[in-house]
């Protein structure tokens, strides 16, 4: 569609029966020229890009240091003698450069107006799991080389699949996770937990941490591009990025936090057509002491 602007002109004629008058009716059309037109889509799309690349950079931090993390556990592991939890980790470094390559994939897809690959059907309980794996350096052996304790407790109770890029949504939730952590400079307990919205009539998440939580002038501002309170160690991309990814797969984000009283994040996504749920049973983690924090409907370990 395109903007009209219309106008109005009676003609007055003394000799027109019954006061009637023809009126003249002319339009302009509110169109900027071509050539300004694409200068400005160039210009927002070197915008654009640049910001993906901030993201990226950001997400690749985070996937590096993720097999780094995996890596020092081998070494140490493998000195010792032949352990369960290694073949944990390779799967775990493997499945983080995986997700790199995927988002190099990504960025070459947009810069050459690709189509981008078809969506899967996600198990969502499934693929937060594996983020719970894959983030095990984070929550917990790095605090504990720093003399603090981070819990997390997983309850990832099966529901339906929903549709999407699970690479995306794999990188989605682990940066809630690493920002719950970093949220815990003294330490404390992550909670992660899947549900079935019956109401919405979709699947939800819900990461929700014990530590510093966040002013509301902060709060109003955490999803905008640049933004950050961690000053040159922060991007201010990836709450960002996770939130285009979330309304990318048509869900929604939504975040509960208070000063000193930790925050929560959930992300809502609707269901894939006719998704029969997971036949297994909910997925549990060692349960750590109970935090403070914002409301959930994740059950608090106690």
């Amino acid at each position: 569609p395109t903007p009209v602007l219309l106008h109005f002109h009676p003609v007055r004629l003394g000799e027109a029966p019954g006061g009637r008058c023809p009126v003249l009716i002319t339009g302009e059309v509110l169109r900027e020229p071509v050539s300004w037109a694409q200068e400005q889509t160039r210009r927002r799309r070197m915008e654009v890009v640049g910001q993906m690349a901030m993201g990226m950079a950001h997400d690749f931090n985070n996937l590096l240091t993720t097999i780094l993390g995996h890596a020092e556990l081998l070494r140490s592991g493998l000195a010792r003698a032949t352990d369960a939890t290694l073949a944990e980790s390779v799967t775990a470094m493997t499945r983080a450069a995986k997700d790199g390559a995927a988002l190099v994939r990504k960025i070459q897809a947009y810069l050459r107006h690709e189509k981008r690959e078809a969506v899967e059907t996600v198990d969502l309980a499934g693929l937060v799991a594996e983020v719970v794996t894959l983030t095990r350096p984070y929550w917990y052996n790095e605090p504990r080389r720093q003399g603090i304790a981070i819990e997390l407790d997983a309850d990832l109770a099966p529901v339906p699949p929903i549709e999407g890029y699970p690479a995306e949504l794999r990188e989605v939730m682990v940066n809630l996770v690493l920002n719950a952590v970093q949220a815990m400079p003294a330490g404390g307990s992550i909670s992660v937990c899947t549900m079935r919205d019956a109401g919405r009539n979709a699947a939800v998440v819900e990461i929700a941490d014990s530590g510093v939580g966040m002013p509301d002038r902060v709060l109003k501002r955490i999803f905008d591009p640049l933004f950050t309170t961690k000053g040159a160690k922060g991007t201010g991309m990836g709450l960002a990025v996770t939130q285009g990814i979330v309304q990318e797969h048509n869900g929604r984000i939504e975040v509960e936090s208070e000063a000193g009283q930790g925050s929560l994040f959930r992300l809502v996504f609707p269901f894939a057509p006719d998704a029969p749920v997971a036949d297994r049973a909910p997925l549990k983690a060692p349960a750590p002491a109970a935090p403070q924090g914002p409301s959930t409907s994740c059950p608090w370990p106690s």
